[in-house]
């Protein structure tokens, strides 16, 4: 049974979470609550331009894109999805309890009845994110409730965005068997780690711990020169790239083949992140408007006489990716990603009661 809150502070309470780090809290989050009561979708589009900054014309996603987007499905992938869904469904079929009622010979009546609630909201984290297992665990036990109206709700994304953890899905599912690739640090490091697929004889490089920025392309390099016969895959970061960029003279000068992937969030991604937990979203110094910025990646590159190319969404990656894969020699790529793109999940640590320090989290509650 699903816990019932009656305030954001019973929230808090209830599951331990410290207020010290922002006290003003709950009544932030009971305003959000109250307006969109009050106003309704109205609001909720009020607070999507606020905190995400997109623009929404209706919040309803029309069934033409959701058959669209169903089409460009892999036939396989399909397949896959239907036989998962008939396994939950099986086995909550068996889970789900029956109503009784006997009637015995005095007259009383002993039962237990079981009723679906009339309605379930399903948040879909990610935006633009493939979460199909979250989809699929939430919402088929709800049906086999008889739940009347389901509610899937998920964030937007800006059109021309791509998420990180489909991006580097969808490489690792390109590269064949026996490639190099060799990853930065920060927020690249970590989507790279969580969403690769290693295959048989891939060697994945990263100075890891360390995680020093503009790491990945002399490391690439080194592998190049190291693993001639080898493709190499550098993924680094729009911040990381700009340290060794003078670098890309090597590549042409040995015309290395090196793919050069650069997630351009156009941000100190982790250092940003940091600072919404932490310091209110104060992002000093992290993105343009505060004094970080980056150059053009596809001129820098072909001044060096390096082609290019720029992934905007997630409708033509799989054709860029086909197309990139096949070019020789070295490639600069510039991945366009959504500028509030997360780590997730990320442990927040929250201050002690004296305010004195910070108190991390235990990997459970991340």
């Amino acid at each position: 049974m699903l816990p019932l809150y009656h305030s954001p502070e019973e929230f808090l309470t209830k599951n331990n979470c410290s207020l010290n780090s922002n006290p003003e809290l709950p009544q932030q989050v009971s305003g959000i609550i109250e307006k969109v009561r009050q106003e309704g979708d109205a609001a909720l589009k009020f607070f999507t331009q606020k905190f995400d900054e997109i623009t929404l014309e209706t919040l309803r996603v029309p069934r033409e894109a959701m058959e669209a987007a169903r089409n460009t499905l892999p036939l396989k992938t399909k397949q896959l999805f239907l036989a998962a869904i008939e396994n939950v469904r099986s086995y909550h079929q068996k889970q789900r309890p029956e109503s009784w009622l006997d009637k015995p010979e005095d007259g009383g009546q002993l039962g237990m009845r079981f009723n679906p609630i009339n309605r379930v909201g399903v948040y879909i984290p990610g935006g633009k994110a493939a979460y199909p297992s979250t989809v699929i665990m939430t919402i088929v036990p709800a049906q086999i409730a008889g739940v009347d109206r389901l509610v899937l709700v998920t964030p937007p994304t800006r059109e021309g965005s791509v998420n990180s953890y489909v991006f580097i899905k969808s490489l690792s599912g390109k590269l064949k068997e026996g490639d190099v690739i060799v990853s930065d640090q920060g927020g690249n490091l970590t989507w790279t780690i969580q969403a690769w697929e290693v295959k048989k004889d891939q060697e994945l490089f990263s100075a890891f711990g360390n995680s020093p920025m503009g790491y990945a392309l002399p490391a690439a390099i080194g592998a190049a020169f190291a693993r001639p016969e080898k493709d190499i895959y550098c993924i680094d970061g729009d911040g990381g790239f700009q340290l060794n960029i003078q670098e890309l003279q090597t590549v042409v000068h040995h015309n290395l083949s090196i793919k050069m992937f650069v997630l351009n969030n156009h941000a100190y991604g982790i250092i940003k992140q940091f600072q919404e937990a932490y310091f209110g979203g104060r992002y000093e110094g992290t993105i343009p408007a505060t004094g970080y910025s980056m150059p053009d990646f596809i001129k820098v590159s072909q001044a060096y006489g390096i082609p290019t190319e720029t992934i905007t969404n997630h409708e033509e990656l799989p054709e860029k990716l086909d197309k990139i894969l096949a070019m020789k020699g070295p490639v600069l790529i510039d991945v366009l990603l959504d500028e509030s793109q997360k780590l997730i999940p990320k442990l927040v640590a929250v201050k002690s009661e004296d305010v004195q320090r910070y108190i991390s989290k235990p990997i459970e509650d991340m």
